[in-house]
């Protein structure tokens, strides 16, 4: 009897937990265009639009998502790609992904479709009010296929906001990460192509870089922000004992580029000095790999530059997308300014701070190089290869 006991016990155990993994990866995609902006949601309606198991499904079981995330309707003027919401996701020791000790990560998560015909089109905010005080590099933006990646690395000074493409961490385009200003982008994914939009503060989205790649254009993207590092050796990220918070707004995905590219005040012509200045420097990065998946080759083309131009007509990109998750460097945690240089704003990234508002120069890369494309795997909480 006792036997039957524990076989029973075991099998509702088993139960439980696949119902539980089914929760999360049982959603269906969402149709194009899906719109994730915050100004019609709180914290209590976010699975309204948002899978939120990265932030309920923490290590001591599962809580409410409070701790980590807030949503302010009103919380941007002049709106931005019609959304005056904005939504803060906060990282600290406790933000802790099931079983992922060597983890740190708060994100909203959505499974949408993909334009297999045209172009899908990304569209995401980012600010930061204060300065980094876990100086790693951190992913903020990405789909789980990591065919496009954005960083903020915090571990090097000044704090780089960088673009990745293709599962590799050569950097493809970045710029000086300052706190207190919106960073506003736009990545269309089209056949062969990754075409990169981007402008800071209100003013419209602008061309800035294009990439090649190759693959087949992805039919789904499970669509990840917030913010993610971890440690490749495996060893527990040490945090500072107050949180990291990164405010978004204006998050959507679209079936091709639309010709509103900027806020209610800003017109599709306008364009930071960042987004148009670039160099042809091209940095590698050498940090530790952890990797759960053997990933498959994939070899990105040459890069082409684009200048800044504002309103563009279906741009593409594409992404040679399947799933595998994230890495980062496991630069030293520090508790207070951002740490000492390392001036090649690659690899693993992560960026914190400084003034508002002010346009800062930028780097592209010209001659990107082979890199692995990751393969398919399943929600947010794997890691991918990076070379």
């Amino acid at each position: 009897m006792a036997r039957i006991h524990s076989i029973l016990a075991c099998g509702v155990a088993f139960l439980a937990a696949a119902l539980s993994t089914g929760n999360v990866q049982a959603a269906d995609d969402q149709p194009l265009p899906w719109d994730g902006t915050f100004q019609d949601i709180t914290v209590d309606t976010l699975t309204d639009k948002y899978l939120t198991h990265i932030l309920t499904n923490r290590q001591n079981g599962t809580v409410s998502p409070d701790q980590w995330v807030t949503v302010t309707p009103k919380g941007r003027s002049p709106a931005f790609n019609g959304d005056t919401g904005v939504a803060t996701l906060a990282v600290d020791s406790e933000a802790i992904f099931g079983g992922q000790t060597n983890f740190r990560r708060s994100e909203l998560v959505q499974q949408v479709a993909g334009n297999t015909a045209g172009t899908t089109f990304f569209r995401v905010s980012l600010m930061k009010e204060e300065a980094y005080v876990n100086l790693y590099s951190w992913q903020v933006v990405f789909p789980e296929s990591h065919l496009f990646e954005i960083r903020i690395d915090a571990s090097v000074d000044p704090v780089q906001l960088v673009w990745y493409t293709g599962g590799s961490t050569e950097t493809r385009w970045s710029t000086e990460f300052k706190t207190k200003t919106w960073y506003n982008f736009g990545i269309a994914v089209s056949s062969g192509e990754l075409t990169l939009y981007f402008s800071e503060g209100d003013d419209a989205l602008a061309q800035t870089k294009t990439e090649a790649y190759s693959g087949s254009v992805p039919t789904n993207y499970e669509f990840h922000f917030g913010q993610l590092t971890l440690s490749n050796d495996g060893s527990v990220v040490k945090m500072a004992a107050e949180q990291d918070v990164l405010s978004f707004n204006g998050v959507t995905i679209e079936k091709s580029i639309p010709s509103d590219l900027g806020s209610t005040t800003s017109t599709a012509s306008s364009s930071t000095g960042s987004a148009s200045a670039s160099t042809s420097t091209s940095t590698n990065t050498t940090a530790p790999t952890a990797t759960t998946a053997t990933p498959t080759a994939t070899t990105a083309a040459p890069s082409t530059e684009t200048s800044a131009a504002s309103e563009v007509d279906e741009a593409s990109a594409a992404d040679a997308a399947s799933e595998t998750t994230d890495e980062t460097t496991d630069a030293p945690v520090a508790t207070a300014a951002p740490s000492t240089s390392t001036t090649d704003a690659s690899s693993t990234t992560d960026a914190s701070t400084s003034t508002a508002g002010t346009s800062s120069s930028t780097t592209d890369t010209s001659t990107p190089s082979t890199t692995d494309a990751p393969t398919t795997s399943t929600s947010g909480c794997k890691v991918r290869r990076r070379n």
